[in-house]
């Protein structure tokens, strides 16, 4: 047996029905992942750094030259925010990512 909206809505409101009833299934799914989200929430210090003038350096002294002046911020900066409490989320190009567990 089909079903036939027509016959027991007009479409306009079989079509109101059916929106809402999507809508509602997505706020509710929405308020359940928030709910969520909030279990998980922590105040963070967040540190990126960046190298000025890198790409300078690497046309100036070479890959060779630049990669090690890389290198070499990235453990300094490393070994830095470790010092105090940090760690290191990622590294990328000339860039260190750090997260410290207090939002001082």
């Amino acid at each position: 047996m089909e079903y036939n909206f027509v016959s027991r809505y007009s479409p306009k409101v079989a079509c109101m029905d059916l929106h809402e009833t999507n809508v509602d299934r997505l706020l509710k799914a929405r308020s359940e992942i928030d709910e969520q989200l909030r279990h998980h929430k922590a105040l963070l210090t967040v540190v990126f750094t960046d190298l000025v003038g890198s790409t300078s350096y690497f046309d100036r002294f070479g890959d060779t030259a630049g990669l090690a002046m890389v290198h070499r911020h990235a453990d300094l900066a490393g070994n830095s925010f470790t010092g105090f409490g940090g760690r290191v989320i990622k590294t990328i190009g000339d860039s260190v990512m750090a997260v410290f567990p207090d939002a001082a």
